[in-house]
C-alpha cells in the first residue's frame, strides 16, 4: 500500500459517502507520504518532529482501525441485529 493507492481510492467514486473512512485514508496517506519522503528523498534524514507527528498518526489510525473490526463491533453491525430483540430468542 502506498501513498498513491490511497489517492487513488479516495479519489474512487462510491454510492454513499463516508467521512471517517476517507479521513482515516487521508491520514494514512499524508504518513505515508512522510515516510517515504524519508526514506527516499535527497535531503537526508529528516525532521524528528515530522517524523513523531508521523508515527502518531500512524499509531492512533491503527488504533481506530482496530477498534472498528473487534467482534463486538462487527456483531452489532451485523444485518438485521438490531431487528433481532434478544427477549423472542428466549
Amino acid at each position: 500500500m502506498t501513498a498513491s493507492d490511497l489517492s487513488r481510492e479516495l479519489t474512487r467514486p462510491r454510492e454513499s459517502a463516508q467521512p471517517d473512512r476517507d479521513r482515516l485514508l487521508e491520514e494514512l496517506r499524508d504518513v505515508l507520504s512522510t515516510f517515504d519522503g524519508v526514506q527516499y528523498g535527497r535531503g537526508g534524514a529528516g525532521d524528528d518532529t515530522s517524523l513523531d507527528g508521523a508515527l502518531s498518526s500512524a499509531l492512533a489510525a491503527a488504533n481506530r482501525l482496530k477498534s472498528e473490526h473487534t467482534w463486538p463491533r462487527t456483531l452489532l453491525r451485523r444485518p438485521g441485529a438490531e431487528e433481532t430483540p434478544l427477549e423472542s430468542e428466549a
